[in-house]
């Protein structure tokens, strides 16, 4: 998609729209996920009729962590030279902490250097943040991780709000840098729920999430019910009620940057030199 929007951007005359990338792994990319990033650019447009056109373009890439993302994707976002960027990292860089049988395929098929670390995944995304502040003069929106399954207090959700924390850490360092607290949304909204929150599926289940999905065309939706979830269908990717949550957060950051930064004018001024 992004190679797409380059090739049409060349001949474009500027008409004063605004450019969101979004970029992520299969939370984003919306193919073994809910997709949000197609109801962006209509969710802005309802939210407030009177700014520019959004164009949105989906630099997610379904198995990637933060390594992958530092050392290659952040080139696509920079590319598109955009007023926006959505950063949704992390959840399989979570993947390091159980072992190779979980995360073997970051190293075999994506080249990393080894299982990723909570060190190893901050350094990478402190260096995406400082080349996106760098390099571009987008404001940057980072949705922290959400919850790892609906038991709350489980371990794995103790260490993924640890993992946010220190993510707002570096957040706060860089300017034009936001922190879109996804993980505190959803939660508020499962502690809302009755009656104790189910496990979930187990990791043996996930193969057929890709059977019933992509090739009997069982809705996220509907597996979710199956296993008595509301936001993940599988501990993980988001039903259509995590995704309508998320999509909120992006949508009224977006119309507040630029009511902040812009009235009436166009954004696109920043750029000019």
């Amino acid at each position: 998609e992004v190679s797409e929007f380059l090739k049409h951007k060349k001949d474009d005359v500027d008409d004063g729209s605004l450019t969101l990338v979004c970029l992520g792994d299969s939370f984003t990319m919306g193919t073994m996920s809910t997709n949000y990033v197609d109801a962006i650019a209509g969710a802005v447009t309802k939210k407030d009729q009177s700014l520019p056109r959004l164009n949105v373009v989906n630099a997610g890439q379904n198995g990637i962590g933060s390594w992958t993302m530092y050392h290659y994707h952040v080139n696509n976002a920079i590319a598109c030279d955009p007023d926006f960027v959505n950063i949704f990292i992390g959840g399989n860089d979570i993947r390091g902490t159980l072992g190779w049988m979980a995360s073997a395929d970051l190293v075999f098929i994506w080249n990393e250097p080894g299982l990723p670390t909570l060190d190893s995944f901050l350094e990478n995304f402190d260096g995406i943040l400082t080349r996106l502040v760098n390099e571009t003069k987008a404001q940057i929106g980072v949705l922290t991780l959400p919850p790892y399954g609906e038991q709350l207090d489980s371990d794995m959700n103790h260490f993924v709000r640890c993992m946010n924390e220190e993510m707002s850490k570096i957040v706060s360092k860089h300017e034009r840098c936001t922190i879109l607290p996804l993980n505190k949304a959803i939660s508020t909204q499962i502690m809302s729920l009755p009656g104790e929150r189910p496990p979930g599926p187990r990791v043996y289940h996930f193969p057929f999430f890709t059977l019933f999905r992509h090739l009997l065309g069982v809705p996220f939706d509907s597996m979710a019910f199956f296993f008595g979830m509301t936001f993940s269908f599988d501990n993980i990717h988001l039903t259509t009620s995590g995704c309508n949550i998320l999509l909120d957060l992006i949508t009224t950051w977006v119309v507040d940057c630029c009511t902040k930064r812009l009235g009436s004018s166009p954004m696109k001024t920043d750029h000019e030199d």
